[in-house]
């Protein structure tokens, strides 16, 4: 895995090369590490995480709102970026708050939940100066406020006094540490780009089967298996769709423990060859009422399986025109006769439903009628 680092503040470059220089164990783990100011021209194309070293009394730069959206448009994951406002000793607590808020506003434009944190690499690096120095330190000008006596301390006084470690904890470099770990080490999927152009749907308990058939059917989408959907919306773009996939007989349970806060969520509810077209619309229904905020469609995988097997000359025409669990429906949604179907790729891919499906993510509208 590669990482760059980009800053907005020419001194940041020497803050976070010490904070490198002092755990080389971990930031060695990268394949590559590079620091880049927001101006260096990076291919934003190539698969790589990022840390973005802001200066914490600047609004959000439209300089950094751009390298964020290129970012985006070349298909990054938002888990693969991580925003840490620095030079937190030199704002107020209402300062910060404004900041955040405003940070937090302008990045949710593109990604549900950015993430960010705040730092101090001043503080680290006097800390860094405080080991060396022992008992004595020059005073640096740096200070940090005291709830208890309700005064600034110097960097000087709390090496005297004993309290240096105040200064370790105050950088948040131990909690940088950790970020990185967790969301960039621990998960290198996440710096894998997705394709541009291309509509991505994300979709929660299902099987990789499933999502395999699904992409072979579809040249405009992307079909992604979720595996944590506790992390859902913090790699979900506004652009994205959710697909919950549910058998017939579960559907009244899909969403247990699933929060909806994720752009377009979609109930698939999969009638198999044991409902029919009646009864699922009968379900769906139901399941409309219960869950009126998420938009729900009837699916069959069996039609999507016969596909495959006529595709893959286990099953042939005619012996999908003689079995009795498929119904090949008209316009209106009447049984036709079979042996009249002329296209059985064709109407094998409509009664599955996906076609509806398909066609409400890639153009906002359904193809024939059915959903609710």
């Amino acid at each position: 895995m590669n990482l760059i680092i980009f800053y907005d503040t020419v001194r940041y470059r020497d803050e976070i090369q010490h904070v490198i220089n002092a755990h080389m164990q971990l930031w060695g783990q990268f394949s590559s590490v590079r620091i880049c100011g927001l101006e260096d021209e990076v291919n934003h194309s190539e698969e790589f995480a990022s840390i973005y070293l802001l200066n914490a009394s600047r609004t959000p730069s439209a300089h950094l709102l751009r390298h964020v959206k290129r970012q985006h448009e070349a298909g990054a994951n938002p888990e693969s970026m991580l925003f840490v406002l620095n030079d937190s000793d030199r704002l107020s607590p209402d300062d910060a708050e404004s900041v955040q808020r405003e940070l937090s506003a302008e990045l949710g434009k593109l990604y549900n939940q950015p993430q960010w944190m705040w730092a101090s690499l001043r503080a680290f690096a006097v800390y860094r100066d405080a080991l060396q120095a022992g008992t004595q330190l020059a005073d640096t000008g740096f200070a940090l406020w005291d709830e208890a006596q309700q005064a600034f301390l110097s960097a000087s006084q709390l090496v005297e006094s004993g309290q240096k470690e105040r200064l370790l904890g105050y950088s948040q470099v131990v909690k940088l540490l950790e970020r990185v770990t967790q969301q960039f080490l621990q998960a290198p999927e996440v710096t894998a780009r997705r394709a541009p152009g291309k509509h991505h749907v994300y979709v929660c308990r299902t099987d990789t089967g499933w999502i395999e058939r699904m992409n072979r059917h579809s040249s405009d989408i992307v079909f992604h298996e979720v595996r944590e959907p506790d992390k859902l919306s913090r790699y979900v773009t506004k652009e994205d769709h959710i697909l919950i996939y549910t058998r017939y007989d579960e559907w009244d349970s899909a969403l247990d423990g699933f929060t909806t806060d994720c752009p377009s969520p979609v109930l698939l509810i999969d009638g198999g060859n044991e409902r029919n077209v009646w009864e699922m619309a009968e379900l769906v229904q139901d399941a409309a009422k219960r869950f009126p905020q998420i938009r729900v469609f009837p699916v069959s995988s069996s039609y999507l399986e016969w596909m495959d097997s006529l595709a893959a000359g286990a099953k042939t025409a005619a012996e999908l025109a003689r079995d009795p669990f498929i119904v090949i429906t008209d316009s209106y949604g009447f049984p036709r006769n079979k042996a009249y179907v002329a296209d059985w790729n064709k109407a094998l891919f409509r009664e599955s439903g996906i076609d509806e499906l398909i066609s409400y993510i890639t153009n906002g509208r359904l193809a024939h009628a059915a959903a609710i």
